[in-house]
């Protein structure tokens, strides 16, 4: 992806969650960007936590595997030099999709 309105980049990060269904019971988790895993947590994607891909305005990051079968939300967090940080908006800084 890209970061627009990039001067004075600080830090883009991202946000990875998702959501199964198991017999009618959900079960939550977000991506550790540092061990390369999925971790458990209370569902909702304001609960799974940021990883950081760097200071660039053109971002890329290739996970270790396939993902498995969920709802997904991935969020995109850029902050400039001021500590200006991005809201969140459905389909530019997260989006939701689905993996069958």
């Amino acid at each position: 992806g890209t970061v627009s309105g990039s001067a004075g980049l600080r830090d883009v990060k991202l946000r990875l969650t998702r959501r199964r269904s198991h017999g009618g019971k959900a079960s939550c988790s977000y991506y550790d960007g540092l061990s390369e895993r999925f971790r458990v947590m209370k569902c909702g994607a304001v609960h799974g936590r940021y990883f950081s891909v760097g200071a660039r305005a053109s971002v890329s990051y290739l996970l270790p595997s396939a993902l498995a079968a969920g709802r997904y939300v991935l969020d995109i967090e850029a902050t400039d030099a001021a500590g200006n940080q991005t809201r969140l908006a459905r389909g530019t800084s997260r989006i939701v999709f689905y993996v069958g």
